[in-house]
């Protein structure tokens, strides 16, 4: 049904395989499904909340938003009209929220986002000014970096992707 609705209905950043969406859905299942979020004993509801988490970022991260159609968007009142099973709160889209691995509560982004330190040695065009939108980039390339799984950036020109993966190896010890 994803995938159908991905060729048909909503336009991407990049040409993307079909085959790329499944294998970055298992991905995120094998970040996600640990020990610590989902112990052998816990309710089914933790298995399926973090299964859509995954599968709306697998499937919708690199949709493309136009002077005319923000795809995102017309994916999130798709989801939320195909697959009622895990509610979502209703100010936003999906792509707003992330899962709060001790409550399984769906949390807005906003409340990960780090206070702006300038940091005078750097040089201005290298500082990263973190929003919503880098702090979710950046969640995805912590939690598949710590997997040892790749990771590919899609944007446009000036999207902040090369300051991002900067920020993301300058954080790095030697060691790894």
């Amino acid at each position: 049904m994803c995938m159908d609705a991905l060729k048909n209905r909503f336009k991407k950043i990049t040409p993307i395989v079909e085959n790329a969406h499944v294998h970055m859905l298992c991905n995120l299942l094998e970040c996600l499904l640990t020990v610590h979020n989902t112990p052998p004993d816990c309710p089914k509801e933790w298995y399926e909340i973090y299964f859509v988490f995954a599968c709306i970022w697998a499937f919708g991260s690199s949709l493309f938003q136009d002077q005319i159609v923000d795809h995102r968007v017309e994916f999130s009142r798709w989801w939320t009209t195909e697959f009622k099973t895990i509610k979502f709160p209703t100010q936003g889209t999906i792509f707003d929220y992330y899962i709060d691995n001790e409550s399984k509560n769906f949390e807005p982004w906003t409340k990960l986002v780090p206070k702006f330190q300038l940091d005078p040695d750097l040089p201005l065009q290298s500082a990263l000014v973190n929003t919503n939108e880098t702090t979710r980039i950046r969640y995805f390339i912590d939690l598949l970096i710590e997997k040892g799984r790749p990771v590919m950036l899609v944007g446009g020109a000036g999207t902040g992707k090369t300051v991002l993966i900067n920020d993301k190896l300058n954080s790095l010890s030697e060691d790894w």
